[in-house]
């Protein structure tokens, strides 16, 4: 299970939308430390509000710990880069295989056919009902000192 610090920022039903808190170490944030805080400044790091089954009846302002089964991690990441990273080398074998010759025009056949498979994933609707309605789910209360 990944854990992650968030605060409740309103209630729907049987579920807490929270908005992830910083996790980073007082080192990172002030630059002397790996870098996290300094690098989630230059990207524009921005929190997110996502829901999560709110079973010990969280209240909105409440700090809480939120955890994910890893399993919903790696499926993300799987849709994310796998499926684009296959749609790039299947679209580059097709290229390849559409012109037997070798030699530019093959090479331009694959390039070609790499950014076609590549665009059609991206294309695709993959947007269906989240897994993480389901999956986040309220753990504990934090017991860190308020803001």
């Amino acid at each position: 299970m990944i854990e992650r610090p968030a605060r409740v920022t309103r209630l729907e039903g049987g579920l807490a939308w929270v908005r992830g808190m910083p996790a980073n170490c007082e080192a990172c944030d002030r630059g002397e430390g790996c870098g996290g805080g300094l690098l989630g400044r230059l990207v524009g790091h921005r929190p997110v509000d996502f829901p999560a089954q709110n079973a010990l009846r969280a209240k909105p302002g409440e700090r809480v710990i939120v955890g994910l089964p890893e399993r919903y991690l790696l499926s993300g990441a799987a849709r994310l880069y796998g499926l684009p990273l296959a749609g790039l080398l299947f679209g580059a074998l097709a290229g390849a295989l559409l012109v037997p010759a070798s030699g530019a025009a093959q090479d331009a056949a694959t390039l070609a056919g790499a950014l076609a498979g590549a665009a059609l994933v991206f294309a695709a609707p993959l947007r269906r009902e989240s897994p993480l309605i389901a999956a986040a789910v309220v753990l504990r209360r934090s017991v860190a000192a308020p803001d």
